[in-house]
């Protein structure tokens, strides 16, 4: 039995590319603090699928990257407002100290 007369259901046995009919398939799943990219590509024999998959997973890549941007900016604006509410409470704690001793 050739390749033209299989099913494309047919499951390939080694060395055989298996055609799916849903096309290029990418995931991106956060795992713990880190990303893990996974890239699950079925190609369908014509170069558009190619494309279709590389610009997926490039896709992929970026929308890990601004989230890894996204949160790095949130962490560091929380940063530095806790560091100027502690700043300026402790500010405010010395000047009471310093001015009964500055009046009296």
């Amino acid at each position: 039995m050739d390749a033209s007369s299989r099913s494309r259901f047919h499951a390939p046995t080694t060395g055989q590319t298996q055609v799916g009919s849903r096309g290029p398939r990418v995931a991106v799943r956060a795992v713990g603090k880190s990303f893990v990219l996974e890239a699950a590509i079925v190609p369908t024999g014509s170069p558009f699928a190619v494309v279709v998959a590389v610009v997926a997973v490039v896709v992929a890549v970026v929308v890990v990257v601004v989230a890894v941007v996204v949160v790095v900016v949130v962490v560091a604006i929380i940063v530095g407002v806790v560091v100027v509410v502690v700043n300026s409470s402790h500010l405010q704690l010395v000047l009471e100290e310093v001015r009964p001793r500055n009046s009296s």
